[in-house]
């Protein structure tokens, strides 16, 4: 499996987790931005950067969203 790494999506309850995942090879950090406000993202980034040879971030941006109201089956 080489080229295979793990990513954990980290929101504001698990950011103090990050250095403890990295310890055990989590190598990416992925936020979703429809959870927790911007604030919460920066300190998720922040402390992920923290870490020596810490994971990369990726960053999870709100799409569009389309309301169909009820389909009928």
């Amino acid at each position: 499996m080489d080229g295979t790494q793990i990513i954990a999506t980290i929101g504001p309850p698990t950011v103090k987790k990050i250095r403890e995942l990295a310890g055990a090879g989590m190598a990416g950090v992925r936020i979703n931005s429809s959870h927790g406000s911007l604030r919460q993202h920066e300190e998720i980034i922040r402390s992920a950067r923290k870490i020596k040879n810490g994971p990369f971030v990726i960053y999870d941006i709100k799409g569009p969203k389309i309301r169909l109201g009820d389909i009928p089956y």
